[in-house]
C-alpha cells in the first residue's frame, strides 16, 4: 500500500472515530470524552504530519473508537443499570464509557450508573457488567474516494430530570400569649418615663398609653407603638393631666403569631410639697452651746425622699446635713454641728419621691458660748465676807448675746435684753442667810454670784443678878451676847474698850471684865457680818456728896441768904427736906439768919449721905 493510501486509511478510521469520540466524550465523563474527542480531531489535523506521526495518531483514534464503544455496551448489561446516585437517572459521562470487558467481564462506567447528573444530579456512577467481548477485526484498509466526510453531530438527548417531592415538615402552631412583667412606679410629676418589658420569643408590637379615669371610663390621654422589642420605654407629660383623677398605664402587645396580651400599672401624680417643721433650735435665740443640734420634721401624703438641713455664714453654705426618708410618710432628721461663736442662718427643706419640694424656710442662729458677767456694785457693806447690806449688781454681756433675765433666790426678773443692765437693792427679794444671784443672757449662758445676807444685829441681854433701882444699876452688871443671823459673835466694846470674843453664836461679857464706870456706860457688841447691837446703862454704886456749897446775899425781903448745894450727882429732891429746890444735882435754900445746918439727902437709887455748913448772915455787900 502507497503511503497515500495508508494515509487515506488512517483519515478515513480517523473520521470514523472521531464522532464515536465526541459522542463518547458527551455521556461518559468529561475529561474523558474531551480527550477522546481530542484526539479525533488531532487525527484530523495531523494529515498532514509525517507519516509516522500521522499512523501512531491515527492508530490511537482507531484504537480508542472501538474500546470506548464497547466499554459502553459492557456498561449498560452491567450491575451499573439505574445506579443511586443524586439526582433521577443521572447519566454518565459519555454515552459509551471506557471499560474493559474479558469474556463477558468488564468494569465501565454505564449509562445510568451512580453519579452525577445534569441540573445538579449528575452523580458519578459504578457499574460491574457480564457480557461478551465482541471480535475485534482489523478492518479491511483500502484506499477510498477522498471526499470530505459528512459529519453528523449524534443527538444528545438530555435525561428526563424530575424534581423530588420535597414536604415541609408540620409546624406546630404558636398559641402563647406574650407575658408581661410586673412593675411599680413611684409618685411622679412633670415628664415622666416609664420603663416596661415583656417576656416573648417573637415580639410583633405593643401599644403604651396612659389613661385617666372620666365619668367611671378610662380615658387615654396619651400613647406610643412600639415594634420588634420586648422593652417599651414610654414618655408622657403627667403635668398636661388633671389632679385627683387615677391614672393607670396600660400596655398591649402582640406577638408574630398575633397572641395578644394586655396589663394596666396605677401611676400616682403628685404635685403636692411636702411640709417641714424645723423643731431644734426652736427659735432664733443665741445657742450657748457650740455643737448645735438639729431636729427637723416632715410629712408628705405620698412618701418623702429626703430631709435638709444647710448651714450659711454671709451667704455661703459652711456645712449641709441630710438624711433619708425611705418613702415614708412622717420623717425625722436629727444632727449636730460644731459652730464656732458667730451668726449663722439655717436653711431646711424636704423633698418627696415625685420630686416636690418643701417651701425652704429659713432661720437665723447665734453661737454664743462666752458667759455674762455680775459685778457687785460699791456701797454694800462685807465684813468677813458676809454682807451686812443688802448688795446692788451691774450685769453686762460680752458675747455674741445680750442680758436676757435674772433669777434672784428662786424669782424671775426680765431684764430689756441689752449688752448690759442692773439689778439692785430693794428690786429683789434678799434673804437672811445665803442668797443666789443668776443672770442669763440670750443664747442660754449664765454667771452665778452667791453671797451671805446678815443683816440681823446681834443681841446683849443683862444676866440676872443686876441690882437695878429707878433704872439705875447699883452693881456693875453682866451681859449675855448672842447673835440671831447667820454670822456669829465676833467683839464687843464697853466704853470704848474693844473685848474680842471667840466669834461663837453666844458669848458673855461679864461684871469685871470689863470696865464699867460710875453713870452712864455703853456696851457694843459685834457679829461677825459687823452688825452691832449697843446697851447702854446708868452704875450708881457709891453714895452722893455734896460736891460744892454756894451762899448768895439777896435784897429781897429785907435781906437775905441763898444756899445753894451741888451733888455729885442725881439726888432725890425730898430727901433734902422742906425748902431746898431744884433738880438733878443743884438745889438752893433761903436762910434769913446765920445758922448751922446739917442736910441728909439720898440719890435716885437710895444711897444717902449728910453735909453740915453753917448759913451765913444775910449782909449786902
Amino acid at each position: 500500500m502507497s503511503k497515500k493510501s495508508v494515509s487515506v486509511a488512517i483519515a478515513v478510521a480517523a473520521l470514523i472515530g472521531a464522532p464515536v469520540a465526541v459522542v463518547a466524550a458527551n455521556v461518559v465523563a468529561p475529561e474523558m470524552g474531551e480527550k477522546a474527542a481530542a484526539a479525533g480531531l488531532e487525527s484530523i489535523a495531523s494529515t498532514e504530519t509525517t507519516e509516522t506521526a500521522t499512523t501512531v495518531v491515527a492508530d490511537e483514534a482507531v484504537e480508542a473508537a472501538p474500546a470506548a464503544r464497547v466499554a459502553g455496551n459492557q456498561g449498560n448489561h452491567g450491575e451499573g443499570n439505574h445506579g443511586q446516585g443524586n439526582g433521577n437517572q443521572g447519566q454518565g459521562n459519555g454515552n459509551n464509557g471506557n471499560g474493559q470487558g474479558n469474556n463477558g467481564n468488564g468494569n465501565g462506567n454505564g449509562n445510568n450508573g451512580n453519579g452525577n447528573g445534569n441540573n445538579g444530579n449528575n452523580g458519578n456512577g459504578q457499574g460491574n457488567g457480564n457480557g461478551s467481548t465482541p471480535e475485534v477485526t482489523d478492518p479491511e484498509v483500502t484506499d477510498p474516494e477522498v471526499t470530505d466526510p459528512e459529519v453528523t453531530e449524534p443527538e444528545v438527548t438530555e435525561p428526563e430530570v424530575t424534581e423530588p417531592e420535597v414536604t415541609e415538615p408540620e409546624v406546630e402552631a404558636d398559641t402563647t400569649a406574650p407575658v408581661l412583667a410586673d412593675a411599680a412606679f413611684g409618685p411622679v410629676k412633670g415628664t415622666q418615663t416609664f420603663d416596661l418589658s415583656q417576656i416573648e420569643a417573637n415580639p410583633a408590637k405593643a401599644y403604651v398609653e396612659i389613661q385617666q379615669l372620666e365619668n367611671g371610663k378610662w380615658a387615654k390621654k396619651s400613647g406610643q407603638w412600639f415594634f420588634d422589642t420586648n422593652d417599651f420605654a414610654f414618655t408622657a407629660d403627667t403635668d398636661a393631666l388633671a389632679d385627683g383623677p387615677a391614672t393607670q398605664l396600660k400596655v398591649s402587645t402582640w406577638d408574630d403569631s398575633n397572641n395578644q396580651t394586655s396589663k394596666t400599672y396605677p401611676v400616682v401624680i403628685d404635685r403636692v410639697k411636702p411640709v417641714v417643721t424645723l423643731i431644734a433650735p426652736a427659735d432664733g435665740n443665741p445657742v450657748s452651746n457650740a455643737s448645735l443640734g438639729i431636729q427637723l420634721d416632715a410629712t408628705d401624703d405620698h412618701g418623702l425622699n429626703r430631709l435638709t438641713v444647710n448651714v450659711y455664714q454671709n451667704g455661703v453654705l459652711l456645712k449641709s446635713t441630710s438624711s433619708s426618708a425611705a418613702g415614708a410618710a412622717a420623717a425625722t432628721h436629727n444632727a449636730t454641728v460644731n459652730l464656732p461663736d458667730g451668726e449663722y442662718v439655717l436653711r431646711y427643706n424636704a423633698s418627696d419621691l415625685a420630686g416636690n419640694i418643701a417651701v425652704t424656710g429659713n432661720l437665723p442662729v447665734e453661737i454664743d458660748t462666752v458667759v455674762p458677767m455680775i459685778t457687785v456694785k460699791a456701797g454694800a457693806t462685807v465684813v468677813n465676807g458676809i454682807y451686812a447690806s443688802v448688795p446692788s449688781f451691774k450685769l453686762e454681756d460680752a458675747g455674741v448675746g445680750q442680758i436676757d433675765y435674772v433669777v434672784a433666790n428662786g424669782t424671775k426678773h426680765e431684764r430689756t435684753n441689752d449688752k448690759w443692765s442692773d439689778l439692785n437693792a430693794g428690786n429683789y427679794a434678799a434673804v437672811q442667810g445665803e442668797n443666789t444671784i443668776t443672770v442669763f443672757d440670750t443664747a442660754g449662758n449664765s454667771a452665778t454670784f452667791s453671797f451671805i445676807l446678815d443683816t440681823a444685829a446681834p443681841t446683849i441681854t443683862v444676866k440676872d443678878g443686876a441690882t437695878v433701882v429707878n433704872g439705875i444699876y447699883t452693881s456693875v452688871p453682866s451681859f449675855k451676847l448672842s447673835d440671831a443671823g447667820v454670822g456669829q459673835v465676833d467683839y464687843v466694846v464697853a466704853n470704848g474698850t474693844k473685848y474680842e470674843r471667840t466669834n461663837s453664836k453666844w458669848s458673855d461679857l461679864n461684871a469685871g471684865n470689863y470696865n464699867a464706870v460710875q453713870g452712864a456706860n455703853t456696851i457694843t457688841v459685834f457679829d461677825t457680818a459687823g452688825n452691832s447691837s449697843t446697851f447702854q446703862f446708868v452704875l450708881d454704886t457709891v453714895a452722893p456728896e455734896v460736891t460744892s456749897i454756894a451762899q448768895a446775899y439777896e435784897a429781897k425781903e429785907g435781906g437775905r441768904t441763898a444756899v445753894t448745894l451741888t451733888f455729885s450727882e442725881q439726888v432725890d429732891g425730898a430727901t433734902l427736906g422742906q425748902g431746898w429746890y431744884g433738880n438733878g444735882t443743884t438745889f438752893t435754900k433761903i436762910y434769913y439768919r446765920e445758922k448751922a445746918i446739917t442736910v441728909s439727902f439720898a440719890d435716885l437709887v437710895g444711897h444717902t449721905g449728910t453735909y453740915t455748913f453753917t448759913a451765913q448772915a444775910p449782909v449786902a455787900p
